[in-house]
């Protein structure tokens, strides 16, 4: 099959919105024990330890073992993380080679928790667009309830071209998740979100030395970990490390693109797009859902493959490189100066806002887009969003 970029956008996005789809939020509402009281108290929670660790270099310590935790978990968060595997199919669907997709695919969710990932990637293929894709996804946990949770939600999709093979194991042991690891091998996609936070350095170089080993030719892993000191810090060491395993980046580093930060440093690249999501509905009551994503997002490639392949051809005279605005948004200012890395290495750039290049006079350039600048570096003549 061939990703076609257009038809993507209609099936994810509505009026430019990405949107959480009522099957979903219905299957976690179906799925709660924990009263409305209750779980807000534990969201609370777990707000205040995620907001406790941003400035903190160490993984986070959290057991999502109560069934409190798991469904305030359920409810906050899940929603977001099921966009996670829609967004990272659009980011390249516009390439020339990794668009199309066989018949056959098989997908590897690491750290799949209560089943964002999973639910997402079964919403995703549950489409008309891709009934003819038969779909293997192997996902693996350390938590046995968290793993009990999405076994649950699974039953509520009506999915009926995707297997889902469920494993119980610790991630941060090999001789205990390898066998499971490469149950469905070699993998298409291998996919790990909000799960790297969790694990210190040693386990996570033994996680990605396996998962190299367990990807396919042509095949794609996405790392995608909400941005704080310890994960931001992480993708630097990261894009060596992976650089190192053979891995090739395909976003956001530019191809032969030397980073030229140090090992305490922070990279200053994240994701973030605001979504619409139903309510949740608890014993006749509305819980409000996390509205926002916001994270770390890298893709690496086994092939010689990059986002900026298409860019190229379409614009080969433009210098392309990530936003990076200080801000929420990219065009705050009428102009201003900072640092981005390019496909003709670090630059100095000055930004002059063209309305032209918005969709409409509102628009702005977010983070994470990709954008192409003129020879002066005086004006941005270019974007893409990403997705």
């Amino acid at each position: 099959m061939e990703l076609n970029i257009n038809s993507l956008q209609e099936l994810f996005l509505k009026k430019g919105d990405f949107t959480v789809p009522q099957i979903i939020t219905d299957a976690v509402s179906s799925c709660i024990q924990t009263n409305p009281e209750n779980i807000e108290k534990e969201i609370v929670r777990l707000e205040q330890i995620y907001s406790s660790y941003i400035r903190i270099d160490e993984p986070i310590k959290l057991d999502y073992l109560d069934e409190a935790t798991i469904d305030a978990y359920t409810i906050k968060y899940l929603p977001r993380n099921t966009l996670i595997p829609k967004i990272f199919l659009l980011s390249f669907a516009e390439h020339s080679v990794l668009r199309n997709i066989p018949d056959e695919i098989s997908i590897l969710d690491l750290g799949s928790g209560t089943g964002g990932v999973v639910l997402g990637l079964l919403d995703m293929f549950r489409q008309p667009l891709f009934s003819k894709i038969k779909v293997k996804i192997a996902a693996l946990d350390s938590s046995a309830p968290s793993i009990e949770r999405q076994k649950n939600l699974i039953q509520k999709m009506d999915v009926s071209n995707c297997e889902v093979h469920h494993f119980v194991v610790d991630l941060s042991k090999p001789k205990e998740y390898l066998r499971s690891m490469m149950h469905l091998a070699p993998y298409n996609y291998i996919i790990t979100a909000n799960f790297l936070t969790e694990l210190k350095s040693s386990p996570i170089n033994d996680l990605l030395v396996n998962a190299r080993e367990a990807l396919s030719e042509d095949g794609l892993i996405l790392i995608a970990e909400a941005p704080r000191l310890y994960t931001c810090k992480l993708m630097v060491r990261l894009s060596r490390f992976l650089l190192e395993l053979g891995l090739n980046p395909f976003y956001p580093c530019p191809p032969d693109f030397e980073c030229k930060k140090g090992i305490n440093e922070q990279c200053w690249v994240w994701f973030e797009t605001n979504f619409q999501c139903p309510d949740i509905s608890i014993a006749g009551e509305e819980l409000e859902v996390t509205d926002v994503l916001k994270t770390t997002w890298s893709i690496y490639c086994n092939s010689q493959y990059s986002i900026y392949d298409f860019l190229n051809e379409g614009d080969p005279d433009l210098s392309w490189g990530i936003a990076t605005p200080y801000g929420n948004e990219f065009s705050i200012k009428e102009e201003m100066n900072y640092e981005v890395c390019t496909t003709k290495g670090p630059k100095t750039v000055t930004h002059t806002r063209e309305k032209a290049i918005f969709r409409d006079k509102k628009s702005v350039i977010l983070r994470g887009a990709i954008i192409g600048f003129d020879s002066n570096s005086r004006a941005v003549k270019a974007w893409h969003p990403l997705w």
